[in-house]
């Protein structure tokens, strides 16, 4: 069972290294895998730039809460309507399965489209695009022949750096 609601605007602790943030992000594979991405507080005078880090949900111990959720928001969103299927990016014409889901606190949903490959043994970067901008075109993969015992997801995330780039003057 998923800790979504629980662990969403509250400030956690890994566990195993210790490093403290704010629960911000899930990210949801379509292999069985749940992670969460903490970022770290601001301290008076002082502002942290730094890209959140992300943790498996079983790493994470909550201290308090920072911004009250509401429990009762739905998990699964469309999840199950893009899940495995080939879509396209209606902006980029990007292609590709949908293998991953990313909600942030504040209810946004972000898919991330795996492209097939045209060569044996490549592996293509997958990239995200908002709920919005999505159009399933055909049949993909079902969840069912890559969910495993234990799952595992790829390490594929937005990629955060120009709204944590390092200002300079």
């Amino acid at each position: 069972m998923s800790r979504q609601n629980e662990l969403f605007g509250k400030k956690c602790r890994d566990k195993l290294t210790g490093y403290v943030g704010v629960c911000t992000d899930r990210v949801i594979w379509l292999y069985g895998c749940d992670k969460y991405s903490l970022k770290q507080l601001t301290e008076e005078g002082k502002e942290f730039n730094q890209i959140p880090r992300t943790f498996d949900e079983q790493s994470l111990e909550v201290l308090e809460t920072v911004v009250e959720v509401d429990p009762n928001r739905n998990e699964l969103g469309n999840q199950e309507l893009f899940f495995g299927k080939l879509c396209r990016d209606k902006v980029t014409l990007f292609e590709g399965i949908c293998t991953g889901r990313m909600t942030s606190l504040y209810g946004s949903d972000a898919y991330c489209l795996s492209p097939r490959s045209k060569k044996r043994n490549k592996h293509l970067a997958c990239e995200w695009f908002d709920e919005g901008r999505l159009e399933i075109i055909g049949e993909g993969v079902s969840v069912e022949d890559v969910t495993t015992d234990r799952p595992g997801g790829e390490d594929s995330y937005p990629d955060f750096s120009a709204e944590y780039a390092v200002l300079s003057y």
